[in-house]
């Protein structure tokens, strides 16, 4: 049954709006090995607050960044979906067991979105604990804050200038030098749509990108240092960012695709 997991994950599709796949990132291998631990499955999902949204003509979700809300955020949902459809697709798989926990990014109450956003530090976050509750709520899986994993908030900050210092990435271009085999600029204008509604004010879309890519290069690295790497990360947001995950870790990726 162990090979048959393995099987299952480099062969099927998740189907949610006609978009969404089960990926294997290239450069992460021996699933089976992974899978070995008491027969359990640990899936871990980072996920993003519950930003304000509208669908357009065409049936797309699109971020608006009017304010945040305090319920499941589009990519929770689509995480929960995710995961819900490989519980219900594993009914053979009796000696296997999936653990899933979502991480709610409360990393994300930094000034300029609180800014835009026209939240305090306060009211963001209590409105990401309501987000919890009602992941608890609705489903049998974790949920709590993603800096839970580097003591809070000041460590998450801490970590993050830990990361610059020791791999000298303080820019865009250092990012470019450091991976030259990632197409950052693809990756970036892929990006700009969504930052248009989310800093507005902004002229510098490159500097945004630079401080998103360092923050999923961080959640790549504190999953696998307190987890262990015997896990499965599930990416459910945007695919131009998922290769940052893996560029300090060693873990494996199952990529649910969503348009936004």
């Amino acid at each position: 049954s162990i090979n048959y997991f393995s099987n299952y994950l480099f062969e099927s599709r998740l189907f949610y709006s006609k978009k969404v796949k089960i990926n294997r990132l290239s450069q992460y291998r021996n699933f089976d090995n992974k899978l070995k631990v008491n027969n359990v499955i640990q899936i871990i999902a980072p996920v993003c607050p519950d930003y304000s949204y509208e669908v357009t003509s065409s049936g797309k979700y699109r971020y608006t960044f009017e304010k945040i809300n305090k319920g499941i955020s589009l990519v929770a949902q689509k995480a929960i979906d995710s995961c819900k459809y490989l519980q219900s697709n594993l009914d053979d798989l009796i000696d296997l067991k999936i653990n899933i926990s979502l991480l709610l990014g409360d990393f994300e109450a930094n000034q300029s979105n609180l800014s835009n956003l026209n939240e305090t530090k306060e009211s963001f976050v209590q409105k990401l604990e309501n987000s919890v509750l009602e992941i608890k709520s609705s489903t049998n899986f974790n949920a709590h804050f993603f800096t839970k994993l580097c003591g809070g908030l000041e460590g998450w900050h801490n970590l993050i200038k830990m990361l610059k210092t020791e791999y000298g990435l303080n820019s865009y271009d250092d990012l470019k030098k450091l991976y030259p085999t990632i197409n950052h600029d693809k990756n970036l204008i892929s990006r700009i749509p969504l930052y248009t509604k989310w800093y507005p004010d902004s002229d510098d879309y490159s500097q945004i990108f630079f401080d998103q890519c360092m923050e999923y290069i961080l959640m790549g690295y504190l999953i696998e240092n307190y987890y262990g790497n015997k896990i499965f990360l599930l990416a459910s947001d945007h695919k131009a960012m998922r290769p940052y995950y893996g560029l300090m870790s060693n873990i494996s990726i199952i990529s649910s695709y969503l348009e936004y």
